[in-house]
């Protein structure tokens, strides 16, 4: 993430104390959220209750730079005495929550069939939606969904790598979103869905399908596109960066301008969308300190050696 020009992200699912770890050494910045996945199981249901509350309590020792967080995988994989459990623990100590929403046509389908609702509505009606919430994919919406994200000021992730690759569905309502009031940002889901975690490759991703699937070449304009990456991002997570001005968290990337990628360079902003690769991508800052320069991060030699090795030592395990 920081060769592509990433500081702060948010993640979920499994180990994060072991991310927690990772984001330290790496000088980046974190939200990282517990993940409650039960399956409706009870037994599983009081275990994550304990160890969400022992992975807060242990939180307190992580780096200043890592913020913990709830996430409530799905409505479909969460019991709702885990889901309202989770959403309270968080709100009563002012944590942040994450979740996934009509990420495909069969979660809503099932859904209604089983409800008479939509995952929004239901979430909806449990409290389950607000400003600190952001809601991954979001991709299969009705107007009234588009409502109650807007209304509520959810943040809501576009995700249009994975949704592409796993043929979850294309037309995401981003120009309904943004009018409603939702916060719209940008996300990678993970390597496993989308293969990397460049988030300039995915905006320009999805500034083209948004042109695509509504015949405009103008959808989703440029400085609207580059907020979904900083800015709202930011907002989300609430950190003052994304931007440079005074007072904000000196959060920043330096772009090498002499790469032929920027000729001409009548339109920064359209070439490091539209033209550019990550390799484009110098220098990163987060919080005042370098953490890459001249496109190499300290150490990134052993990490890559440290990772093909841990690859091969669990291929020749599953395998023996």
């Amino acid at each position: 993430m920081i060769r592509t020009g990433t500081v702060a992200f948010n993640d979920m699912y499994w180990r994060i104390d072991r991310a927690a770890q990772a984001v330290e050494d790496s000088g980046m910045r974190a939200h990282l959220t517990y993940c409650f996945l039960d399956g409706g199981d009870p037994g599983k249901q009081r275990l994550q209750r304990e160890e969400c509350e022992a992975m807060y309590a242990a939180s307190r020792s992580w780096s200043p730079r890592v913020r913990f967080g709830v996430s409530i995988h799905a409505h479909y994989t969460v019991s709702d005495d885990n889901m309202l459990w989770a959403a309270d623990f968080a709100r009563t100590r002012g944590l942040l929550l994450h979740t996934h929403i009509s990420e495909t046509r069969q979660e809503n389908e099932a859904h209604q069939a089983r409800y008479g609702v939509s995952p929004t509505r239901r979430l909806a009606d449990m409290g389950l939606l607000g400003r600190d919430v952001m809601a991954a994919h979001t991709l299969w919406l009705d107007e009234e969904d588009i409502h109650l994200l807007g209304e509520s000021g959810t943040t809501v992730v576009h995700n249009v790598n994975s949704n592409l690759k796993l043929a979850s569905g294309w037309r995401f309502r981003y120009n309904e979103l943004r009018d409603a009031g939702a916060n719209v940002t940008m996300g990678t889901d993970g390597a496993g869905s989308s293969n990397n975690l460049d988030l300039r490759e995915a905006l320009k991703t999805a500034a083209l399908v948004q042109k695509a699937w509504r015949e405009d070449p103008a959808a989703l304009p440029l400085d609207e596109l580059l907020a979904m990456g900083t800015v709202n991002g930011a907002r989300a997570l609430g950190l003052n960066s994304g931007v440079v001005e005074e007072g904000a968290r000196a959060d920043l990337i330096l772009v090498d301008t002499d790469s032929p990628f920027f000729v001409p360079a009548h339109n920064f902003k359209a070439n490091f969308i539209y033209s550019a690769n990550s390799s484009c991508i110098d220098t990163l800052i987060c919080g005042g300190r370098i953490l890459m320069q001249g496109g190499r991060v300290e150490g990134q030699e052993e990490v890559l050696a440290r990772a093909k090795e841990e690859t091969e030592r669990f291929l020749r395990k599953i395998n023996a």
